[in-house]
This record gives structure tokens, C-alpha cells and sequence, in this order.
């Protein structure tokens, strides 16, 4: 009777190995988890969050004491297409560093979304994934991004930002497109693209730093950022879009510092600040008025000494 309940014990351990363990959530470290705030102070709806969107199962998702967390049974190594789309009482979030992509449209119209943190491990934006972020005001972009190919979140009377990491490498179509309380943008020396409408509609962004490698910067990229006073193309740039800084009404001092006229269209600065300036290289300036899409703005375009 004793060996055959010894027998019987043994059975048990080995079956019971064969059967999952409960996760213990706390052993997964920090990257299984993401941080959240809603504007309403409950939990995001389970109708949005899906674990196909984050390469791997949801297990709970709990708002306490002003903030919600999602946890998963393995580490978060995506933020899909669509993952938080229509999630519209989002506040801010914290994006583990796992994570090394955000999905197409990922963030698509979360008109309440203030503060968004993205991790050192992100190298690539989808298309639209901030479209209709309308509360989103600042976007600061690392070294380490080589596209930006977007259009962006829109309008809110605070002051939110999005930080972009060092290890970026694109941001998609669309990203960023309308967000009309974005004041200010920084593009890295990493980036060598701004692509179609990335900043189109900004209508508070007043302060642009664009990279030192950049080389397209892409049609209609700042259409209608109106509070836009001055611009300095770096000497990398070598086409600019169709109507790339068309309506930026407030744009009265460009700086093109390229000594080969960059490509284009007459359409580049079009209905910009009355008495607009565009400064390009002295020993340039003549081949600059020659230069068919630069010759419509003959009357604008100084010789400038950008070494002094």
C-alpha cells in the first residue's frame, strides 16, 4: 500500500509539472507591464486592447489610485496596428522598453492623449499613429531616426509632449499630421527624411530644429503651419516638396543653407509672410535665380554668409 502510494505521489509531481503555473506578473520585470491614465479615471476599455496588438496575451487590466496598468504573460515587444485606436479618455502612457515598433494608426484619434513616453528601443512609427492626437503639443525626435514620413496629433489648451528616442530609424506617413497645439519639434542629425504632410496643419508649431542629414524634406511636410516664423534648411537637403512650407503665413526668414539649389517647385513657399526673405549661400546666390522653381521667389532670395 505504501509503494503504491509512493507510486502515485511521484505520478502527481510529474503531471503537475506538465500543467502551467499561475504567472506570477511580479517575476516578469517591468516589461510586461504598460502604464496608463484616462482622463475619466477608469479602466481602458477590453473592447480596444487586444494581445494580438503586443506580441503577447493580456492577462489583467486594472485602474487604481489614478492609474492603470496592463499586464501580459510575456514581454511586450510590440505596439501593433491599431492597438489603441478610439481609445479616446486616454490621458498619458508609458511604453516599455521592450518595445521596438508602433503599429500603423496605433494611436489614431485619442483626442485626449497629453504625454506619451516612447523608449530608447522604438525604431520605427507606423503611418498615422498619432493622427487626431489632439492633445499633444511637443514632439522632441532622437538621433537615431532616419525617416519621418507623417502626420500629426491636434489641439488642447495644455501642455502635453512626445518623446521620441535615440533608436528611431522611421516614422511613417502621417504621423503627426494636425496637431494643432504642437509648439515646438526637433529632428536629429539621424534623420534623413521628412516625408508627405509630417507636420502638415500644426498650426501652433513655431520652433523647428531639422537635422544635419536630412536630405528630402517631402511634400506638403509643414502645409499650414502657421505660427512658423523662421526656418533653416540644412546644407543636406537636396529636394524639397510641393508645397512643403506653403501657408505657413507667419514664415518670414528662410535660411537654405544648401550651396546647390535643392530640387523643387514653385509651390515651396507660396503664400508665406508679406515681406519674406529666403537667405541662401553668397557664392550661390546667382546659380539660385537661375534655377527654374527658385527663380519665382528672384525677388526674395539674399545672399547670406552662413559662416559668420
Amino acid at each position: 500500500m505504501k509503494k503504491l502510494y509512493l507510486i502515485c505521489l511521484v505520478a502527481f509531481i510529474m503531471l503537475s509539472g506538465c500543467i502551467d503555473a499561475p504567472i506570477d506578473s511580479k517575476t516578469m520585470g517591468k516589461n510586461n507591464k504598460i502604464y496608463y491614465t484616462t482622463t475619466n479615471g477608469r479602466k481602458l476599455s477590453s473592447r480596444n486592447i487586444k494581445s494580438e496588438h503586443f506580441g503577447a496575451d493580456l492577462i489583467s487590466n486594472t485602474y487604481k489610485d489614478g492609474h492603470g496598468v496592463l499586464t501580459f504573460d510575456d514581454t511586450v515587444t510590440s505596439i501593433g496596428d491599431f492597438a489603441f485606436e478610439d481609445c479616446n479618455h486616454l490621458e498619458s502612457i508609458t511604453i516599455p522598453d521592450s518595445v521596438t515598433s508602433i503599429g500603423d494608426f496605433a494611436f489614431n484619434n485619442c483626442n485626449h492623449l497629453e504625454s506619451i513616453t516612447i523608449p530608447d528601443s522604438i525604431t520605427s512609427i507606423g503611418t498615422y499613429a498619432f493622427y487626431g492626437c489632439s492633445s499633444l503639443v511637443r514632439v522632441t525626435i532622437p538621433d537615431s531616426v532616419t525617416e519621418i514620413e507623417a502626420d500629426t496629433p491636434k489641439d488642447y489648451s495644455g501642455r502635453a509632449s512626445v518623446t521620441t528616442p535615440n533608436s528611431v530609424t522611421s516614422i511613417g506617413k502621417c504621423a503627426f499630421k494636425d496637431c494643432k497645439r504642437l509648439t515646438s519639434v526637433t529632428i536629429p542629425d539621424s534623420v534623413t527624411e521628412i516625408g508627405e504632410s509630417a507636420f502638415a496643419g500644426c498650426s501652433s508649431l513655431n520652433s523647428v530644429t531639422i537635422g544635419d542629414c536630412v536630405t528630402i524634406i517631402g511634400e506638403y511636410a509643414f502645409w499650414g503651419c502657421s505660427s512658423l516664423t523662421s526656418i533653416t534648411i540644412p546644407d543636406s537637403v537636396t529636394s524639397i516638396g510641393d508645397s512643403a512650407f506653403c501657408l505657413c503665413k507667419s514664415l518670414s526668414s528662410v535660411y537654405c543653407k544648401p550651396t546647390t539649389p535643392p530640387t523643387g517647385v514653385n509651390t515651396m513657399f507660396e503664400i508665406n509672410a508679406s515681406g519674406r526673405k529666403i537667405y541662401v549661400p553668397k557664392a550661390s546666390e546667382f546659380t539660385y535665380c537661375q534655377v527654374k522653381c527658385w527663380r519665382y521667389y528672384y525677388w526674395d532670395i539674399v545672399g547670406y554668409d552662413f559662416n559668420d
